[in-house]
């Protein structure tokens, strides 16, 4: 789990079910490279309604328990990657990657549970800059390493399709950092795009081409489930990133359109977009509803939310996702002040809903609530957590139930501004 990060970075200039290819790549299992989706009868209204064009280049994810991966190839070699839209900055672990603990105290490198490393010395693309590379998370995970400018491949490589190929992209080489990794993936992949110009980001420079009409989009998929309990294979398969439009998946055909918004320095590394407000419904076997109003309390509740697919939670101000949690039947639990709320996996769920430009998205009640152990399920987390430090997320629970696609309408000396959309249509059941 990747909380919502604080970036530090540094640098200087002169000049589930899958199979784990030996590449270093994950492979969801499928048939002739298409994600097998459940076809409701909402489909062929969806595509007659859908009002962006269809993606020419879609590349299959993978989901771990907490985490989606991608097959990106960087410095001619294929590798796995967490996908973030909360992050610009695309970095992967070196061959000599030294893990750490949060003190920096060095340790076995396979309590970091990282994939392969990228191998430096079969590279004739990769070009070693001046500087140092260092980030850090808000959970205390952190990177440190070296900056290199190299060829990146991004998108199709799943379904064996010509993937977008950036000449000179710049990353991180990790050498040494702390992270709690899914054993799989090799580092991240940033698709956050910030308003002022950087070579880190994989976004700024992909767009820049002409060919690629600017925009990208996610359909994320969630665990099976196998009678009353959710099943928690180790990987399976995780939804859809696309490039130049949106992928060929049925949604409820309820699209909205709504503007990026910069409300501080810290969004401008978002994709913050202004909500409505809550529709938080009371499950019937909840007492005291005599008072109870459509909606809830909070219907009428403008925020500023960032959609952050490396981000396991949907953040709510304190005071909702408390309202939220004792309308469980019976009501969820903190064991300290501030941390997450637990519950009985079998109790009685209220619904929730996210207001976005007058349409009301819903968060599935498979989404709601997770296990937190593997082997045992009565107990589970619920994954509307209160924020602490004024940032709210829509997280992976919430992208699970739409499809999302980022569209950029502008840009200014090589650069975009952030004058792009966020369009969003309801997918909760599939």
């Amino acid at each position: 789990m990747h909380l919502p990060r604080l970036i530090i970075f540094f640098f200087g200039l002169s000049a589930r079910s899958i199979v784990a290819a030996t590449s270093g790549s994950v492979v969801a299992r499928n048939n002739d490279n298409v994600l097998q989706l459940t076809v409701h009868d909402y489909r062929a209204k969806s595509l007659r309604k859908r009002e962006l064009p269809l993606a020419p280049i879609q590349e299959d994810l993978v989901s771990t328990r907490f985490s989606y991966i991608v097959n990106v190839t960087v410095a001619g070699q294929e590798l796995a990657l967490v996908l973030d839209t909360g992050s610009h900055i695309t970095w992967v672990i070196g061959p000599s990657f030294i893990c750490l603990d949060q003190e920096k105290v060095e340790q076995s490198s396979s309590q970091c549970m990282l994939g392969r490393p990228l191998d430096t010395s079969r590279s004739t693309t990769l070009q070693v800059e001046e500087g140092q590379f260092n980030i850090r998370y808000a959970d205390n995970e952190f990177m440190q390493g070296s900056v290199v400018t190299t060829q990146v491949g991004i998108g199709g490589i799943s379904r064996k399709q010509q993937p977008l190929s950036i000449s000179h992209q710049r990353i991180g080489i990790v050498e040494k950092g702390c992270w709690f990794g899914d054993k799989v993936s090799s580092g991240l992949l940033g698709l956050a795009f910030p308003t002022s110009p950087t070579r880190f980001s994989i976004l700024h420079t992909l767009f820049q081409e002409k060919s690629t009409e600017r925009i990208f989009s996610l359909a994320l998929t969630r665990p099976t489930r196998t009678g009353d309990h959710i099943s928690l294979p180790a990987y399976t398969s995780g939804g859809v990133l696309a490039f130049g439009g949106i992928p060929d998946v049925p949604t409820d055909g309820r699209w909205v359109h709504t503007p990026l918004v910069l409300s501080s320095p810290a969004a401008s590394r978002r994709y913050t977009i202004m909500i409505d407000g809550f529709d938080i419904t009371p499950p019937p076997e909840a007492h005291n509803l005599r008072n109870y109003q459509k909606g809830g309390r909070y219907a009428s509740s403008p925020q500023i939310m960032a959609i952050d697919s490396g981000s396991t939670m949907v953040q709510v101000p304190s005071r909702i996702a408390a309202y939220i949690a004792s309308l469980f039947v019976p009501p969820a639990w903190q064991y300290h002040k501030g941390d997450a709320y637990y519950v009985d996996c079998t109790a009685k769920a209220p619904r929730v809903g996210i207001k976005i430009a007058g349409t009301l998205y819903y968060i599935s009640h498979d989404d709601l609530i997770s296990p937190i152990s593997e082997v045992d399920d009565d107990q589970c987390q619920l994954e509307i957590h209160p924020s602490s430090r004024e940032i709210l997320l829509l997280g992976t629970p919430w992208l699970k139930n739409v499809l999302v696609a980022f569209s950029f309408t502008s840009m200014s000396e090589g650069f975009m501004s952030k004058t792009g959309q966020v369009s969003i249509a309801g997918r909760e059941k599939y």
